[in-house]
């Protein structure tokens, strides 16, 4: 009893223990963060950083740090693909700190790597990098266009005519940004086409930027124009995003605005601020209120203005919005002629706008210029109709302190009005009368009669389209109401239809019962037949029964041995790989000690072609097949290897693989590793000049079930004396001595680079 008793006590301690033990090492685990996810927070760490960058130096220096502790765990093989996206963000980094050069140099890697997974990938990878360029900073237009021209001749080699014109588009941004309008415009109108021919829904994105070339170029009409055709193409997707509807909604109402199209600039703001509300965005909802409050000003329907200006509660604001509010307040009780309403809010004006002029200045852009001026002006004209003269130099220093070439036609008309008012009221006549004229010449070019009838007609255009709408809209419902009536018949159809299949299907069903019934009595005299036949069947299933367990004996004895065997191969495959490795160590080793340069890069050959063998034995025990080699992966793995330890000492030179899937036995596989790690390495160190340039390896089955294999440069060839058939030469006498050892023919030519083609028959 006591020992029952204390060997059950036992039991439960050991069980105790191990469980714990278990536990503990599984909390341990859980516990433990990957690499993975640590790189991936080093890397949110550093992007955290950019927006700060130009404040502080040390922003730019703790992102950095952030993305060196990232690559130094990330440079694990295992993983590569993280180590490349470090790479890239690192990249990013220096771009957006403006070290172009040290991104520059990283830009080859991290694309050679996107080369790998194809064409297309390593197109969409220069996009990438020339997304990640401010447009503030001039110092990288140049580089950033040729990033976006890398990606465009990369996917005219794919040939999808979308990611080409996305491409071109890109180019032609980056021409925009630089000033060159006559070349974007080019660039942009070619987009346009090929989204035509491409019915592509989306075709605003190209006539939205056309827009923009134009509009910075100061082509006023070609701007209203080309925004025109945007909201009318963004009208005709139904899937259009409402955040894109809105910013071209604004876009067109705010040029008729400027062209004092009011009535067709409110239209535009309404649609504007219908999108606003869609998509909670307050800040542009108060946009389309402020374009709508000027324009009834500008009409002269200050009641209808007044009761807008009662929503401006209706939403948060920002400092900037409230600046325009109170602009747009001022406007109104100027243009009503309440002046001791505009004198009450001059101060409040005042201070938003001293407050709003640092941010305006900071930012240095075209529009934050505009903004300011176009809406500062109601002080100063305040000022003017009150004739109070110092507060109206004051306002008149504040306007001139943003350069005037970067304002469009109105900023500059209001700036030079005040400049008029200024000269006028001081007696100096004959700037006042300068002033003028320049004021003249501003209003003739952005007003002309043909700009008029050119307006006029672009009006009709858009309401040509809206009419047409109208009228699709209402054949729609016209249509939907024909459709609710066929619905209708159709139900009651249906319902005749399904009653007389219901009849039919009774009546199948009652004489299939009566066959049924007839059947069961044949049925039951067979029954008894076959139920004799199956005592005689039970036996013979009972005898096959273990004649196929002696089999499965047999085959599971068999498979056993298979598998043993395989397992001895893989082991051999291994040891061979292993005895390899030491034998290129002990080369390495003893290439320390040797003084004489042809002696050590003769070694050095020698370890390649060692490693050319140690691959394939590596292929081998580390697949389930121990028979035969993959040449996919294997001319994968090696043209790696050769890349890795000659071309970031040498110069630059790109593979483009083309191998069929084919594999080969180990006794052709060791023959083909040699000639190829001959001729790649040739091509390496012979065939091209500093800039490096393009290795081409392709194998491909023959009808004849041989394989050719051909491996071509476009270097700068054979030297004219050299003798194709000589074999003074080691690296050519031994591919062709291991071309016969796989009884096939070896070709040499020297036309466009050095191609080598080696062609033979494949064993089974």
């Amino acid at each position: 009893m006591t020992r029952g008793i204390f060997g059950f006590l036992l039991y439960v301690f050991i069980s105790v223990t191990v469980l714990a033990r278990f536990f503990a090492e599984k909390v341990s685990r859980d516990n433990r963060i990957p690499d993975s996810v640590t790189v991936n927070r080093l890397i949110a760490r550093a992007e955290a950083y950019i927006p700060h960058f130009s404040e502080d130096r040390k922003f730019i220096d703790s992102a950095l740090i952030q993305i060196a502790i990232a690559e130094k765990i990330a440079s694990e093989p295992s993983l590569e693909n993280l180590y490349y996206r470090v790479l890239s963000e690192k990249a990013r980094v220096l771009i957006k700190s403006a070290d172009f050069t040290a991104a520059q140099s990283l830009f080859a890697k991290i694309t050679s790597y996107e080369r790998r997974k194809g064409i297309g990938e390593e197109a969409a990878s220069w996009q990438k990098i020339g997304d990640d360029f401010e447009l503030e900073v001039k110092s990288g237009f140049p580089l950033r266009r040729s990033c976006y021209q890398n990606a465009y001749n990369l996917y005219k080699l794919t040939g999808n005519r979308q990611n080409i014109a996305d491409a071109m588009g890109k180019i032609a941004d980056a021409d925009l940004a630089a000033g060159k309008y006559s070349r974007a415009e080019q660039e942009q109108l070619w987009v346009i086409e090929e989204y035509k021919a491409l019915k592509y829904v989306k075709i605003y994105y190209g006539y939205y930027m056309l827009s923009e070339t134009y509009y910075r170029d100061r082509r006023e009409q070609k701007h209203l124009n080309a925004l025109i055709d945007c909201v009318n193409a963004f009208e005709n997707d139904p899937a259009g995003n409402a955040s894109d509807g809105l910013f071209y909604y604004y876009n067109l109402a705010v040029a008729y605005h400027k062209y004092r199209n009011f009535e067709f600039a409110i239209a535009m703001y309404k649609k504007g601020m219908a999108s606003s509300r869609e998509i909670k965005n307050h800040d542009r909802y108060y946009w389309g209120l402020l374009g709508s409050i000027g324009c009834y000003i500008k009409l002269g329907q200050h009641a209808t203005a007044l009761k807008l200006l009662k929503e401006v509660s209706k939403y948060p604001k920002t400092l900037k919005m409230e600046c325009f509010l109170v602009s747009r307040e001022l406007s109104l009780y100027i243009s009503m002629k309440r002046w001791q309403a505009a004198g009450n809010i001059v101060q409040k004006f005042s201070n938003l706008f001293e407050r709003y002029r640092t941010a305006a200045a900071k930012d240095g852009g075209a529009y934050a210029t505009e903004e300011f001026i176009n809406n500062y002006y109601p002080l100063p004209l305040y000022y003017i109709n009150t004739k109070k003269w110092a507060e109206l130099k004051r306002s008149q220093q504040i306007m001139r302190s943003f350069p005037e070439k970067e304002l469009d036609n109105n900023a500059r008309i209001s700036l030079h009005n005040v400049n008029l008012k200024v000269d006028s009221a001081s007696g100096n006549y004959l700037s006042a009368l300068k002033e003028y004229e320049i004021i003249t010449a501003l209003r003739d070019s952005a007003m002309s009669i043909e700009n008029r009838n050119k307006i006029t007609e672009l009006e009709a255009k858009y309401n040509s389209v809206t009419k047409d709408n109208t009228i699709q809209i209402l054949n729609s419902e016209a249509s939907v109401q024909s459709t609710k009536l066929e619905k209708a018949n159709l139900q009651k159809r249906f319902i005749i239809v399904i009653t007389v299949i219901a009849a039919l299907f009774a009546a199948v069903l009652f004489f299939a019962y009566q066959s049924k019934r007839r059947g069961n009595f044949a049925l039951q005299a067979k029954q008894k037949e076959i139920n004799d036949q199956n005592g005689i069947l039970s036996e013979l299933l009972t005898q096959k029964e273990i004649l196929l367990t002696d089999k499965n004996d047999l085959v599971a004895s068999l498979e056993n041995l298979l598998t043993e065997k395989e397992w001895l191969l893989k082991e051999v495959h291994h040891r061979v790989k292993n005895n390899l490795q030491i034998v290129m160590s002990l080369l390495y080793n003893q290439s320390a000690y040797l003084k004489n340069d042809d002696a050590k890069k003769a070694l050095f050959d020698i370890q390649n072609r060692i490693q050319a063998i140690a691959i394939i034995h590596h292929k081998l025990y580390s697949k389930n097949s121990v028979a035969s080699v993959a040449l996919t992966g294997y001319i994968s793995e090696l043209t790696s290897y050769l890349s890795n330890i000659y071309i970031k000492d040498i110069r630059t030179v790109r593979f483009v693989l083309d191998i069929e899937d084919i594999s080969l036995n180990i006794s052709q596989a060791v023959p083909i590793g040699l000639i190829l790690n001959e001729a790649i390495t040739n091509s390496i160190k012979y065939a091209f000049c500093d800039k490096g340039g393009l290795i081409a390896v392709t194998a491909k089955k023959t009808e004849n079930d041989e394989l050719e294999l051909t491996v071509k440069d476009d270097g700068k060839g054979l030297p004219l004396a050299f003798e194709h058939d000589s074999d003074r030469s080691l690296g050519i006498g031994m591919m062709k001595a291991l071309t016969k050892q796989l009884k096939g023919t070896f070709v040499i030519d020297s036309e466009q680079g050095v191609a080598i083609k080696v062609i033979f028959k494949l064993e089974d």
